[in-house]
Order: structure tokens, then sequence, then C-alpha cells
């Protein structure tokens, strides 16, 4: 019998099973690691318990798992995005074409700018405060 033991031994075959359905699994298995990650640089700082890196699940239970874990409500967060830059206006220009009777709008299409952008220029350059030493070429009262 000694030696009928020692070849069972010997011929042991190692199964994995799902940890989550025990499903045999035969030819892959997926393995689901939490870790703890910094939020700047994306390092993994450490993980989060040993015990979870010896699990073992089948692909319909990953899916399962990650539908619970990332539900479609959620949208995946988006990359941050610069805001735009806003443009230099031609305040001469803006300030003739106010002048010849030009409407906010039509001078913000006639030099690509919005027209609160327009407005904005128009209210500067006609309230704008006076240097106190009178440079810009009108006197103080």
């Amino acid at each position: 019998m000694a030696v009928k033991e020692k070849e069972a031994e010997r011929l042991k075959k190692i199964q994995f099973v799902c940890d989550r359905c025990g499903a045999v699994l035969e030819k892959t298995a997926i393995k689901i690691i939490p870790n703890v990650v910094e939020l700047e640089g994306e390092d993994i700082l450490h993980p989060v318990d040993e015990a979870t890196h010896g699990m073992h699940f089948c692909a319909a239970c990953t899916d399962a798992l990650l539908k619970f874990l990332l539900p479609e409500n959620k949208p995946p967060p988006k990359p941050k995005e610069k805001p735009a830059r806003r443009r230099r206006l031609d305040a001469g220009r803006v300030m003739a074409l106010h002048n010849a009777g030009w409407s906010n709008e039509d001078i913000a299409a006639d030099i690509r700018a919005d027209p609160e952008q327009v407005r904005q220029c128009i209210y500067y350059q006609k309230y704008k405060k006076k240097s106190p030493s009178g440079a810009d070429g009108e006197e103080q009262t």
C-alpha cells in the first residue's frame, strides 16, 4: 500500500476553483488585487489585504464583480481639461465698430469673439479709470 500512496501523491491534480461560484477553472483565472493608490501619481502604495492575493475568479464572476464595483450610471472620470484661453481683442477696432453703430453681436461675429467679451471691452474702454498723472492725454477734474 505504501507504493500506491506514493503513486497517488505523485499523480495529484491541482485544480483552481472560482472563489465566488466554485466553478473549476480550466486554463485561465482572473485575480482582483485591491491596492491603496496615491491619487496624484497613481503609484501603488500597498495592497489592501494580503488574503485577497490568493483568490481566483472565472470570467462571469469577474464581470458581475465589475458591474457591482463600477455601476453603469456612474460615468468614468474624465481627464481634466485646461480652460479655453481667451483671445485678446483689438480694442481700437471694437470701439471703431461700436462708434459706427454696430451691435455687440455683429462686432463679435466680425472679429470672431464672444459677444460678452465685446461688451466687457466696450465697457472697459468707456469707463476705464484715468491715471492719476493724466498720462491718458486728458486732464483730471
